[in-house]
């Protein structure tokens, strides 16, 4: 059996002795009848004093216990309390820990002390730490006591630029390497192969080569019998491409970079476990022990790690970890109290508060005044909002001084319902709805519910026998106005300016004079008490949580709430704020929270991937750029850039209302914050989202790939110009080549030209008697459409929003909004089944957009009607300005015109299109383009209220490639427009029970440049009077014209013409079928429908059954033949062409019939033939 040196050595000094036990050194024991701790502390004595005394401690300590105590079976000694297991714990689970223990923990331990000791030395004679990253003032191998390089602690890998060719290592340091990781071995057979010589000393040659996996590579260490440690040396360095960054402590290798510990005044890596675990933490490694600790607070969790040596952790690593946790987002305190906020000084009936409370298992309505705690309450039969309201009224609205400004309640829904705050409305006060989990903000009335209880108890127990319940409630809160107040002042006082009498022996009531002055005094007292308990509170009140970040967040942001029964619930997304109220749309509906009680949450998605977070939302994909329709002319190149630019996309008139805006903010008329148009951008999205129109949708390319995605822009404008300037934004989807719409059924929203003159043509003479013209403009109309979009419809965010969401955010439209083909349809839809259903009317013949109510006269047209209707509105909270009435001092502006009111007429003008137009430059180089605008604009005042502009507009639209001549032509329509601004059409009273609708027609052949005809005709509502035989004189109102292209060939005069009344007699039934549903409604007789024309070949086909060779005109004359056989031509009459008004529709150069009949509402006319029909 081989023996080591310190067998030999130990026994030559051991002196011969009876066997006796190794811990309490009595003969006849042994150490296995001693506990575990016993022998823990007899073992480490025992290895102390060998190192003390410089002998090592034996190899095998079980055979060394068995020789000492003459027992020869050491198994017994294997049992706990000498094992290693029961002082140190191996957190690496490494094979290791299956090797036979030795005393190397003993003198771990015992080189543990000496290094502290050793520390605690140095730091008391330098005062520097030999473990921090700096390095020491001193160096530390100044004081160097023993030597640091043995096998019982592994010191790591030393960067050694001066080793310049071989990486060598101490067989200590080898071999406590090898104790850590049992996996590297020696090679011997390169014994000899390096010889190193350090300093002075002599040459040392290797035993071995050891292979060492290391951060950066494998690296190759020739083993020498000397004290040092493992030193990496420069040409391995090269070899493995690294370098040492002294700034950073790190070692560079391309990319990767590996940290590196400054120890004893060296870099070091490659460090021991104990070392890396204590030196290092990763995020990773933080965020786990975040999570086994129990989710500590920040200050807790970095006070443990400090103190378990990692003094390395950064708070603000763990605060950012904290963060992002979604348990410590859900389980976190509740909030601060909300901030003292001073308050208005207000008088008595400025603002009460209101709640249900029971009494006896009653409801009863409870109603307090803010300022002076007046009360008042009565019993509820039931809780509904009609009850309710009834109630109020009688209790306090009809019983004081009438309704007040503020009604504030709960969240209860007999308060919150639409009928409640209609009724409020009505009544002139604003109701203020308590956001949930705010209810202090009604702590006035619910601490008034204790008293006005006790006082009902009291008085209920002794007189519930023989008062009725309704009458000692009043006595109750007589009680309590009569003695409970604010700081000792009695309600009654503060309300009536006397004090209450309660016995014979007070005094009288006082006069009106002295009750103002008690009033006064006593509110004076109020005011002084109210303010001291107000600075008292101020200086008591704790500020609670910064609202600021919440109240900035986007819409659609993630965020948590407070609910007080199971604390933060969410996350929910933002649908609205507004003040400071958070709107969040919760799993039962949108809820209102005050700012106080939500918070943001914040995915870890870009940190590390939470457990227990919900689903993250998908990743971010690239959002595809809208469509751009090719354009003509050349591509992009040198010349022809696309602008990139937002402000390159605004119109004309939208710079200037930029401009206008930026002017009236210096001014100080525009005080709104931020930049121009910012606060308005923000009020439409914000405005937009809580209606749910459209959604923030974070772009898939699963679900939204094969989609189109169309462009968004904020259209700004600055509206009241004349009276009050503001700015206003509206969204605006760009829908232009919409392929898809081409199979959607579309219809206009809007009323069309010839119903609306036909309301004007009636409206003088139902003014007369007692009628009125009201306007009801929609804000907003297409998004208030109550049905949503059957097809998918994504926008790009605006530009100017595109910083303020997340990279990736698209729109996701859900119900109607401007720029889509079909939002038109979705609006009339919805304001149409509106007027059909709850205000009982009918869809004229022609136009869907004019509805005429049912039943008689009074029921259409009384007060009744008007006041039906604004509730009916407010029912189904349509978005609309108030009611505008046309009278002498007051315009409407509707569908496009201004309407006027002079005496007993009504004048029909263009709102503001012509003030933009201006004559086309025959040389500019954009003439074309000019030529184009003007012309559209001209011709839309034309069909407005100028009918004598409408067969030059018509004939410029046939120009393709306009000429000098025909820019010239329309200039000088152009002019005389600019010069006539304000000429329009008048309306004036007429007899409706022998009115007549007539109707001029006439046609040009072939007077067109491309020889085709000239079609016209003009509408008229007229009183007829018979002057002579062949003349009579009308007096009455446009009601509609028009001058076309015809569309067909026309070989001859006849066809013209014929075309020409085919075109006004539909027109005409059109029309009177219209007026036939509305004289109905006002009792009187159907209109008769007159046709007159110029052509005696016509009149002769029609009238006196002529005929006609062109077998393509034979239909439309039978057509004709029938209405007028069926009398819905009431007559034909066959006039001179001088003075024909329709002349002014087909002719450059026209007879002035239609000027005079503009300019007086009244023409004469001549008869060459007419026939009489008999009245049956």
């Amino acid at each position: 059996m081989q023996r080591s040196r310190n067998d030999y050595g130990e026994r030559k000094s051991s002196p011969r002795w009876k066997k006796k036990c190794f811990v309490c050194q009595k003969e006849g024991c042994w150490s296995t009848k001693h506990t575990n701790e016993e022998r823990k502390a007899a073992r480490t004595q025992f290895l102390s004093a060998c190192h003390f005394t410089g002998v090592e401690p034996p190899t095998d300590f079980a055979m060394h216990l068995g020789g000492y105590e003459g027992s020869g079976d050491t198994n017994q000694y294997s049992q706990g309390g000498w094992r290693e297991q029961d002082d140190f714990e191996d957190d690496s689970h490494d094979d290791v820990n299956n090797q036979h223990f030795t005393a190397a923990n003993g003198e771990y331990q015992f080189f543990t002390e000496r290094c502290l000791a050793d520390q605690a030395f140095l730091h008391h004679i330098s005062g520097d730490d030999t473990y921090s990253r700096d390095t020491p003032s001193t160096p530390a191998s100044q004081f160097l006591i023993e030597d640091r390089y043995t096998r019982s602690v592994y010191q790591g890998i030393l960067p050694d630029t001066g080793a310049a060719n071989v990486s060598t290592v101490g067989r200590e340091q080898y071999l406590a390497l090898a104790k850590e990781n049992p996996l590297i071995t020696i090679d011997t057979s390169t014994a000899g192969k390096a010889s190193i010589k350090f300093g002075k000393g002599n040459v040392t040659a290797s035993v071995g080569t050891v292979r060492v996996s290391t951060e950066i590579g494998e690296v190759n260490s020739e083993v020498l019998e000397a004290p040092t440690p493992f030193l990496l040396c420069l040409a391995d360095m090269d070899r493995l491409k690294v370098y040492f960054n002294n700034t950073t402590d790190e070692l560079v290798q391309g990319d990767r970079r590996i940290p590196v510990l400054r120890k004893w005044g060296h870099p070091w890596f490659h460090l021991n476990k104990r070392e890396r675990a204590t030196a290092f933490l990763t995020e990773t490694e933080l965020r786990r022990l975040h999570r086994r600790f129990g989710h500590p607070s920040v200050i807790r969790l970095v006070n443990l790690l400090r103190d378990s040596g990692h003094n390395d952790v950064e708070q603000k690593t763990l605060e950012e970890i904290t963060k992002f946790c979604h348990h410590c987002q859900l389980n976190s305190s509740a909030p601060r109290r909300f901030k003292f906020t001073l308050k208005d000084d207000h008088h008595f009936n400025y603002e009460i508060l209101v709640d249900v409370m029971y009494l006896g298992n009653r409801p009863v309505l409870h109603v307090v005044d803010s300022s002076t705690a007046f009360q008042g309450a009565k019993f509820l039969s039931t809780i509904s909002t009609k009850e309710t309201w009834q109630a109020l009224r009688m209790l306090w609205i009809d019983t004081y001084q009438g309704p007040p400004d503020i009604l504030t309640h709960d969240a209860g829904t007999n308060f919150a319902s639409a009928e409640f705050r209609t009724e409020a409305k009505l009544m002139g006060f604003t109701c203020k709805q308590v956001p949930t989990e705010a209810h202090w903000s009604v702590g006035k009335i619910e601490r008034y519910h204790a008293p006005l209880r006790r006082a009902w108890d009291i008085l209920h127990a002794e007189l519930s026998g023989s008062t009725s319940d309704e009458a000692i409630l009043q006595m109750a809160v007589k009680s309590v106005n009569d003695t409970a107040g604010p700081d000792g002042l009695v309600p009654t006082l503060l309300v009536f300016g006397a004090y209450p009498r309660m016995t014979t022996e007070s005094p009288p009531s006082p006069s009106m004079v002295k009750r103002s002055e008690a009033i006064q005094k006593a509110m004076k007292a109020l005011r002084k008490l109210t303010a001291e308990r107000q600075v008292a509170d101020a200086l008591n009140t704790r500020n609670g949580p910064t609202t600021a970040d919440v109240l900035a967040l986007p819409l659609q942001s993630e965020v948590v709430v407070w609910r007080e029964s199971d604390g933060w619930n969410g996350p929910y997304k933002i649908i609205a704020i507004e003040g400071h109220d958070i709107t969040v749309d919760m799993v039962n509906g949108p809820t209102t929270f005050r700012s106080t009680v939500v918070k943001p949450y914040y995915r870890p998605d870009h940190l590390w991937t939470d457990p227990d977070a919900p689903q993250k939302p998908p990743a971010e994909i690239p959002v595809p750029a809208a469509a751009q329709p090719r354009r003509r002319g050349r591509p992009p190149g040198s010349k022809n850039k696309r602008k990139t630019n937002a402000d390159a996309y605004m119109t004309k008139k939208e710079e200037n209302d930029f401009e206008l805006a930026i002017k009236l903010r210096n001014d100080g008329i525009i005080t709104n914050p931020g930049t121009p148009f910012e606060a308005s951008d923000q009020q439409e999205i914000n405005d937009l989202v809580g209606r749910g129109v459209f959604e923030f949708k974070l772009f898939n390319e699963a679900l939204h790939g094969g989609i189109r995605i169309f462009k968004s822009r904020l259209v700004r404008e600055v509206k009241g110009k004349t009276s009050k300037p503001y700015e206003k934004s509206r969204l605006v989807i760009q829908g232009y080549q919409d392929h898809d719409k081409e199979a959607i059924l579309t219809q206009s929203p809007t009323i069309q030209r010839c119903s609306q003159r036909s309301l004007l043509a009636l409206a003088p003479t139902l003014i007369q008697q007692g009628m009125r013209i009201e306007l009801r403009d929609i804000t907003q109309a297409y998004p208030q459409a109550q049905t949503s979009l059957k097809r998918t419809i994504l926008a790009h965010l605006p530009t100017e929003l595109v910083a303020k969401y997340p990279k990736g955010t698209i729109l996701h439209v859900i119900k109607p909004l401007y720029g889509i083909a079909e939002a038109g349809v979705h609006w009339w839809t919805t304001y149409h089944g509106h007027h059909r259903k709850e205000l009982d009317m009918s869809t004229s013949t022609y136009d869907p957009c004019l509805l005429i109510t049912n039943g008689n006269k009074k029921l259409l047209w009384n007060h009744a009607f008007s006041s039906l209707e604004e509730k009916k509105i407010e029912k189904a909270q349509f978005r609309s300005k108030p009611k505008t009435v046309l009278s002498p001092d007051a315009k409407v502006d509707f569908n496009g015109c201004t309407l006027t009111m002079e005496g007993s007429s009504i004048s029909l003008t263009q709102k503001g299109q012509g003030g933009k137009i201006y004559l086309v430059d025959t040389n500019a180089p954009n003439r074309a383009q000019n030529y184009m605008e003007q012309r559209a604009r001209g011709a839309y005042i034309a069909s407005t209220c100028q009918p004598e502009a409408s067969f030059d507009l018509s004939v410029a639209a046939q120009a393709q490639q306009p000429s000098d001549e025909d820019i010239r032509a329309l200039n000088k329509r152009l002019k005389w427009q600019m010069e006539n601004l304000d000429r329009g059409l008048r309306y004036i009273p007429i007899d409706l029970m022998h009115a007549k609708l007539m109707v001029f027609v006439d046609g040009s052949f072939a007077n067109n440049k491309d020889l085709s005809s000239q079609l016209g005709f003009i509408l008229m509502l007229v009183n007829e009077s018979t002057d002579t035989d062949d003349t009579f004189t009308i007096r009455g109102n446009v009601i509609h014209y028009s001058s076309t292209k015809c569309k067909r060939v026309t070989r001859s005069a006849l066809a013209s013409e014929i075309y020409g009344m085919v075109n006004g007699f539909d027109m005409g039934i059109a029309i009177a079928t219209t007026l036939r549903m509305i004289v109905e409604r006002l009792g009187l007789a159907e209109i008769p429908l007159i046709i007159c024309t110029d052509s005696y070949s016509l009149y002769e086909c029609l009238v006196k059954l002529g005929t006609t060779k062109e077998k393509r005109l034979m239909i439309d004359i039978m057509a004709l033949r029938q209405s007028y056989e069926r009398r819905e031509i009431t007559e034909i009459r066959w006039i001179n062409g001088e003075v024909n008004p329709a002349d002014a529709f087909t002719k450059a150069s026209p007879n002035r019939a239609l000027e005079r009949f503009i300019d007086s509402n009244s023409l004469t006319v001549r008869v060459d033939g007419s026939v009489q029909r008999p009245t049956t």
